[in-house]
């Protein structure tokens, strides 16, 4: 009986990509998609800090029950209570 060994000549995996300027940008993108978000969200953060924001925050939320199913009023209904400055 004839034993051959079944080797692959496929080279070994590697960690490069085949099209490294496609990663190149897709690292790029991701980056910038990064930093927009980010952008957004500290815009976001100092909406909330003004004083307007502050003082009314209890009418957003009531305003956000009209329409709502009765589970949605009711979680709304007590974040409005753990919120409330009184």
């Amino acid at each position: 009986m004839d034993t051959q060994s079944t080797t692959s000549t496929r080279p070994p995996p590697t960690d490069r990509p085949e099209h490294p300027e496609l990663a190149a940008w897709r690292l790029k993108g991701f980056g910038l998609l990064r930093i927009a978000f980010g952008l957004v969200w500290a815009i976001d953060a100092s909406f909330k800090w003004q004083p307007n924001f502050i003082t009314h925050f209890t009418d957003y939320l009531k305003g956000a029950l009209d329409g709502q199913p009765p589970p949605v009023q009711a979680w709304i209904t007590f974040w409005i209570h753990i919120v409330k400055v009184d």
